[in-house]
């Protein structure tokens, strides 16, 4: 996959729906009003959403990796994706198998991941539901998990890593990618080195 390399590639995060730290009824009453929330907090509409996306991956050699809720309908996530521009730079991140499934169906170019929660998942079981990667807290990240997802043909990509300590240690442990809000991260761990 061009998105990743031999070196870790580095994901600027941008949530097109980052609406999971809010009370579950709260959360409803948004989407079904058609609001989204930026990581910022500031409320848009969905098209305003989709442009912060484009933006992000409009920049000069920026790659993005997208969250999506999962209160929206396959359908919904799937027009979504498709207002999406160089869907070349672009990883989406789903929660949940059957909504991973459907979304596949519907638009096959965007490379799709699931966000694992616990440190011992099965990488083969998650290859076979059709993620070509998967995202852990870069905590649960060791070297022995990194290569029993790549021996599964899963990439593994770790969130959120906005320190460069963190990133050089991962590095070491041969992490496929890092989440971040900071794309300068590489620099700066490339300053630590010397």
């Amino acid at each position: 996959m061009g998105l990743f390399s031999k070196e870790p590639a580095v994901f600027l995060r941008v949530d097109l729906i980052d609406d999971c730290f809010r009370e579950e009824l709260d959360k409803e009453r948004k989407f079904l009003e058609g609001i989204y929330v930026s990581y910022e907090g500031k409320e848009m509409s969905f098209e305003e959403a989709v442009d912060n996306v484009n933006k992000c991956v409009e920049s000069a050699g920026l790659k993005v990796l997208v969250s999506l809720g999962t209160s929206l309908n396959s359908q919904r996530l799937i027009e979504s994706l498709r207002k999406i521009k160089a869907k070349d730079k672009v990883l989406v991140t789903l929660n949940d198998v059957s909504q991973l499934r459907e979304v596949q169906k519907g638009i096959p170019e965007v490379p799709l991941g699931l966000f694992i929660r616990h440190p011992f998942p099965n990488f083969r079981e998650i290859r076979k539901n059709g993620a070509v990667f998967s995202v852990m807290l870069h905590n649960l990240v060791k070297g022995r998990t990194v290569r029993e997802a790549n021996s599964a043909g899963v990439y593994l990509v770790a969130w959120l890593v906005n320190d460069a300590a963190t990133y050089l240690k991962l590095e070491s442990v041969g992490i496929n990618g890092v989440i971040t809000e900071k794309p300068s991260i590489v620099k700066e761990a490339g300053k630590l080195m010397k």
